[in-house]
This record gives C-alpha cells, sequence and structure tokens, in this order.
C-alpha cells in the first residue's frame, strides 16, 4: 500500500455511509492487498475463518460450518437451476433441524478468489432463495439512467459490462441464522474477515 492509498484507507475505514467515489477508491486499496497476498486467502482459508467465527458466537449451536454454493449455477437452464437450489435449501434446512423460514449470511468470492460481499438474505423455507441469487446487470439501473448510457456509450459497451457483471461471482459462503439478529450477525462477520486482514472488494457491503 503506497502512503497515498494507507492515509485513505486510515481516513474511511471506519465509517459506514460513503459516496460510491470512496468506496471506489477503497475497492482498489483492497484488490491491490489481494493481489499483493493472494495465497494467504485461498477459500479454503476464508472458509476456516468463517467456521471459527460462527464457533465463537452463542447464537450457532446446530451450524458448525458455512455451506458452499457454486454461483455458476445460477446460469444453468431453469430446470437444472431450481434443482439446485432446492437441493441447497434442503441442505440448508437440515442443518438448521427444521423446516422454516430462515434469514442467512452470504460471503461471496469471484473467479481468482478474492471475496466481493458480506452481506445478509432471507428464504422461505426448502426452495433456496433471496438476493444472493438476483443476477447481476445493468438492467438494475432505472429505466432513465440505462437509456442514458446507453444512448452515451451504445449498447454494445452495455453487452459488455453485462457480460462482466453476469460471471463476476463464482462462489458463496451461506451461514443460516439460528438465533439473533442478521443485521448484527452480518456486521459482526464482515468485520471479523477484516480484523483478520481479508480484502474485500466491496469493503462497506455489511455496513450499510
Amino acid at each position: 500500500m503506497n502512503n497515498e492509498d494507507e492515509i485513505l484507507f486510515k481516513e474511511i475505514k471506519d465509517r459506514c455511509r460513503l459516496s460510491f467515489e470512496l468506496r471506489g477508491k477503497m475497492s482498489l486499496i483492497q484488490e491491490k492487498k489481494y493481489v499483493a497476498n493472494k495465497s494467504n486467502f485461498t477459500l479454503e482459508h476464508v472458509k476456516k475463518l468463517i467456521a471459527n467465527w460462527i464457533n465463537s458466537r452463542s447464537e450457532f449451536t446446530e451450524i458448525k460450518q458455512p455451506i458452499a454454493f457454486d454461483m455458476k449455477k445460477l446460469w444453468l437452464n431453469k430446470s437444472e437451476r431450481e434443482l439446485a437450489f432446492r437441493d441447497k435449501g434442503q441442505e440448508i434446512i437440515d442443518s438448521l433441524s427444521e423446516v422454516r423460514p430462515y434469514e442467512y449470511l452470504y460471503v461471496t468470492h469471484r473467479e481468482d478468489g478474492m471475496v466481493v460481499t458480506v452481506g445478509k438474505s432471507s428464504s422461505d423455507g426448502i426452495f433456496l432463495g433471496g438476493d444472493l441469487f438476483y443476477q447481476l446487470n445493468t438492467n438494475r439501473l432505472s429505466g432513465t439512467e440505462n437509456i442514458i448510457l446507453r444512448a452515451q456509450y451504445g449498447n454494445e459497451r452495455l453487452a459488455k459490462y453485462d457480460e462482466l457483471l453476469r460471471n463476476y461471482l463464482v462462489w458463496a459462503w451461506i451461514v443460516p441464522v439460528e438465533s439473533g439478529k442478521a443485521k448484527k450477525l452480518e456486521r459482526l462477520l464482515g468485520d471479523e474477515l477484516i480484523n483478520q486482514e481479508v480484502p474485500i472488494l466491496n469493503y462497506y457491503s455489511h455496513r450499510q
């Protein structure tokens, strides 16, 4: 980390609500840190850190490990995708030892292994759902924003952005919440990974 990055990091690392400009600068700092120490932050290392955190919390008694989900399954055909969601949902229900709606925490990774987000969502039961599985694309911009960008830069450039977003997340760790508030646990999990020096691209995702 160069001096400029270090000064900025110290200034904004503990803040919660920042402009996207500053959040973008923080993502570049985190990415440099990851690239310089990539071998220290493997999927298995992050899994172990999450498991250690789970086992340190009184809110978890049945859950001992995060549950893995291959995000590339989002791009299977509809019937295969629904089967993957149902199977993973059943695995989560089995880990909770009861059929019920539940909240869950998640940690996502991109292709090279870097953590992208720490978040929370909820699911109704057997069929795993929630915003972890929303497709990333430019269509989630407002209609006016989308049209302005397409008029200014063309459909082909936005199609490239959509391709990047579509394939960006490749892996997720899911932690079903047994008890307690998911919002609080989301913040605690994200802060624990930061305390363990794990670079997170969307550094503030768990603090919103």
